[in-house]
């Protein structure tokens, strides 16, 4: 992991990568970040199955299936961060809430997300493997930038 960065005001670590196992086997790697100019895009995860790619700019969402030569466009058919995306997260709160399904956006998703991602600043902290579930502590991105570890790449 490198640098620290802000979105949204809220601080994140500049990129890095990750690799986990699932409970039913399944591994995979997790890249992130701006700076990470190789790898030319936001985020990337790479299964047994192919890669999934969050992009920079539209389009913004592309796979490439496993034995695949060329990357496959989605169009979402919106932006990742306007107003279209937070309708269809509501729309889909509330199609949930009338047919007793759990939603896509709902609390514990979003943790086991999070979970992963504390996990990797904790990993890059140790400087080794972490186990899941990740015990609750100091955060590690924020205690490696207070002792000067990772750098911030923002105005204090």
């Amino acid at each position: 992991m490198r640098g620290a960065t802000k979105v949204f005001g809220a601080i994140n670590a500049g990129h890095g990568i990750s690799e986990f196992r699932f409970q039913n086997g399944v591994r995979a790697v997790y890249h992130f970040g701006h700076q990470h100019a190789e790898l030319g895009c936001l985020l990337r995860l790479t299964g047994e199955g192919g890669m999934i790619e969050i992009l920079f700019d539209a389009p913004w969402l592309r796979l490439r299936r496993h034995g695949q030569a060329e990357w496959e466009v989605v169009d979402t058919g919106e932006s990742i961060h306007d107003d279209q995306a937070i309708y269809r997260g509501i729309a889909d709160v509330l199609a949930c809430l009338n047919a007793g399904t759990v939603p896509q956006l709902a609390s514990e998703r979003a943790l086991r997300a999070t979970e992963i991602i504390f996990a990797t600043h904790e990993s890059a902290r140790r400087r080794g493997r972490v186990d899941l579930p990740l015990r609750a502590g100091k955060c590690a991105l924020l205690a490696m930038l207070a002792s000067g570890e990772l750098k911030a790449e923002f105005p204090d």
